[in-house]
């Protein structure tokens, strides 16, 4: 499950995301599943907080960000 926390910062966006929270390995699949998406910017995955902190080019909505975060 993805859920997004905070959206209101144009071409950012935060989520929270299900089993991540102390998951290394789901951190690792998480960073090279994103490393290659052209429409993100820059991410940061917290195992420490359950958080992904999204930048992405301002030609996608947050809504586009959240569909490639749930296909993963």
């Amino acid at each position: 499950m993805v859920q997004t926390i905070h959206a209101a910062v144009k071409g950012r966006v935060r989520y929270r995301v299900k089993g991540l929270y102390r998951s290394e390995s789901l951190k690792n699949h998480l960073q090279s599943s994103l490393s290659g998406k052209d429409e993100i910017s820059h991410f940061s995955v917290s195992i420490l907080t359950g958080n992904l902190l999204v930048v992405f080019n301002s030609g996608n909505s947050h809504s586009d960000i959240t569909t490639i975060i749930k296909n993963i």
